[in-house]
This record gives C-alpha cells, structure tokens and sequence, in this order.
C-alpha cells in the first residue's frame, strides 16, 4: 500500500516528492527501477526491500523521440535514482533491521530465563513461579521494567525498543503493527508472557498479557474469576502440577475449592465450572477424581 507524501521545500528531490512502497519481489537494480515506472504519473518514488535492506528513491522524465504525454510506454520512461529523503532512509533503516532480527517479521517472539533479568527485581528467584507473577501486581510490573532495562541482552528487544515505533511503520507505509513478545521462564518450568507493540503508549516496559501465564505441565494459570477460565486441571499422578499450588491460587482470586491444598491434598482431576447464583457468580473448582 503506497503512500502519498507532500512535497519538502527543497533543491534535492527526496521520498517526500512521490509516494513511499514497499517492494518485496524488487531484488535487484533493475527490477527496482522496472518497477518505479508504474508510479511515472505520480512524479517520483521510493521503493524499498525489507528483507534484503535496499531502498532507492527516483524522479522520472521522458526519453528523446517520445511526446509528452499522460501514461507513456515503459520503454519511454527514464529513471533517474536521487537520494532518499534522510527521514524516510532513518526509518527505513531502524525498521529494516528489526525485521531481520525478528527473522524477516514485523512480529518478534523470544523465550528467557528469569535469570537474565539480573537481581534487581525484589521477590525474583529461584523459588519464584508464574503464579507469583499473576498474584502480585509489583512482582508483575517490575519484570516487564527490567525486560527493557536488560535490552542489550537480546537482539530482538534491542533493535525494537531502539529504533521501532509506529511513526515509523506509517512513514513507510506499512499497517502492520510492530510487535515484541517475550516469554519469561522460571525455574520450575513455569512461563508468563509480557508484549511491547509499536502502538503501546509506555515504551520503557513490557506489559504482561493477561491469561498467558502457565504451569510446570503448560496448563493455564487463571488470572481472575471469570468464565472463560472454566475447564479441568490435573494432579501429579495424572501427569499435571502439583494443585496444591493450583488450590492456592485459586482462592486468591476468589474461587472456592473443595480440597484441602494446605493439608497436601494433590487430586487427580480437578474440574473448574462457572455457576450463577442470586449471591453472585463465580468460579468453583471441585476434586473431580472418579
């Protein structure tokens, strides 16, 4: 999707006289300017490849013998290649190498052990789980800070949060939202996912995507007492978590449960149901073990 730019004030023809697009098949100089000749009318054009990091920009005129005229053939076209505007080659640039990090996406997803976050997040350590993350707000926050604060660690969260922001996408003309997921792991195998797009309103942190969160066995972790979390959980002997923790956390939001999780109690099967009441609705978790 082109788009149309208004012309700078200037002696030196830049991106800003025609329109700005993206060309993915354009892999060498001749197909780029084979290709800027379908934009003759507009009066110039900057044409650039994501994956391979060329961008050329190109005003146009007619070759000797043609006349004048309003769509000419493409043999009496003359491209001629001007230097692209500084912004648009800034843009460019940023955008261009986060795309290659990410694997040749405007979407980056890493996974990373807590570890690499360093020591200065209180209440992060080896005994630390993804239901910790999910029951406390400054645990929560404090790790998406330090995600950000330990960019250097990682290409991906470095080419993003350095150089990509939505000004950029639209200057290029692309609609596509920059995305960065990172999935933070914990000693016990447990995961919470935290994301920064390029449309986020505080980009000196990562936030953490309500309902990504998950156990040792890759079970969801509810955050809240809603219906969409209704479904069954299983027990060690079951080959699933421990659901002492599970009872835990499940009371923390409000849930009621029917083992005794502080007793050691571990069920099979746990099976969780959404239940209106005049009281109120709610979540109830019950040992379902037949």
């Amino acid at each position: 999707m082109a788009i149309a730019l208004a012309a700078c004030a200037t002696n030196v023809a830049h991106a800003y006289d025609g329109v700005v697009d993206q060309c993915a098949s354009c892999t060498t100089d001749a197909a780029f300017r084979q290709t800027a000749k379908q934009y003759y009318d507009i009066g110039g054009v900057t044409l650039y490849n994501l994956k391979t990091g060329a961008i050329h920009s190109y005003v146009f005129g007619l070759k000797r013998g043609y006349a004048d005229q309003i769509e000419p053939p493409p043999e009496a076209v003359e491209v001629m290649e001007v230097a692209t505007d500084p912004n648009i080659y800034s843009a460019f640039a940023n955008v261009s190498g986060f795309y290659q990090a990410a694997g040749y996406r405007l979407q980056a997803a890493i996974s990373i052990p807590y570890t690499d976050l360093g020591p200065n997040v209180p209440g992060l350590n080896q005994g630390t789980s993804a239901y910790d993350v999910t029951e406390d707000y400054n645990l929560r926050n404090r790790i998406g800070i330090e995600i950000v604060n330990n960019k250097d660690k990682w290409n991906q969260v470095r080419a993003f949060v350095n150089k990509v922001d939505q000004t950029m996408l639209m200057l290029l003309g692309l609609k596509d939202e920059g995305v960065l997921e990172v999935r933070v792991i914990f000693s016990d195998g447990s995961t919470a996912l935290y994301r920064l797009s390029t449309k986020s309103t505080n980009s000196t942190k990562l936030e953490y995507v309500p309902g990504s969160a998950t156990t040792p066995k890759n079970r969801g972790i509810p955050d809240s007492n809603q219906p969409q979390y209704q479904g069954k959980w299983y027990g060690p002997a079951a080959g699933g978590d421990d659901m002492g923790r599970f009872g835990k956390h499940m009371n923390s939001i409000g849930v009621p449960t029917n083992w005794n999780y502080n007793g050691g109690s571990n069920p099979r099967e746990v099976q969780c149901t959404w239940k209106t009441a005049q009281s109120g609705n709610t979540l109830i978790c019950v040992d379902s073990t037949h």
